[in-house]
């Protein structure tokens, strides 16, 4: 896509631009990074709010694709912008970017990133259960979501307390 060429260039205006012609498209890809790009200012004047409504469009598809995927077919070739969009709708809430902060609703995005392999997400969600933010505060299951992320590479310093028996179920 060469939206993600001229970034990757840092010819960020041209890059929001072929981003934006992507989202316009229906291009999935192009829908949750126009999105980012729009929460970030990446080449264009910041807006949250529009943001997060390409970020909750590109969330809505996703789910729309998973429930309605042929179990047949793999979701390798998209899955992962599909997961990026969840997990970036659960950061809006997280930090009230576009939409008002709403720490459980972050979390339920996260997690539901987090169950489809996320490790970002497996991280914020640990986080979320580790301090009760959103959610119960639980630390098996921080520990738990903490493990996914470090079986990724993505683990926490000084998180060696996730392999402790007591934390694993």
């Amino acid at each position: 896509m060469q939206g993600i060429k001229y970034h990757e260039d840092n010819q960020l205006e041209k890059s929001t631009e072929y981003l934006r012609i992507a989202a316009e498209q229906d291009n999935a890809i192009g829908i949750v990074l126009y999105g980012i790009a729009l929460r970030h200012g990446w080449g264009c004047k910041p807006n949250a709010r529009m943001a997060f409504e390409y970020l909750q469009m590109a969330a809505e598809s996703a789910m729309n694709i998973i429930n309605n995927i042929n179990k047949t077919l793999s979701m390798s070739s998209f899955k992962g912008e599909l997961v990026l969009a969840i997990y970036e709708l659960g950061v809006c809430f997280r930090h009230g970017w576009g939409v008002p902060k709403n720490k459980s609703t972050a979390a339920y995005y996260f997690e539901m990133a987090a169950n489809m392999g996320d490790p970002d997400a497996q991280n914020d969600i640990a986080l979320c259960y580790s301090k009760g933010e959103g959610v119960k505060k639980d630390m098996k299951t921080a520990a738990k979501f903490y493990r996914m992320a470090h079986d990724q590479g993505h683990g926490t310093l000084g998180n060696s307390w996730i392999f402790k028996e007591k934390y694993i179920e």
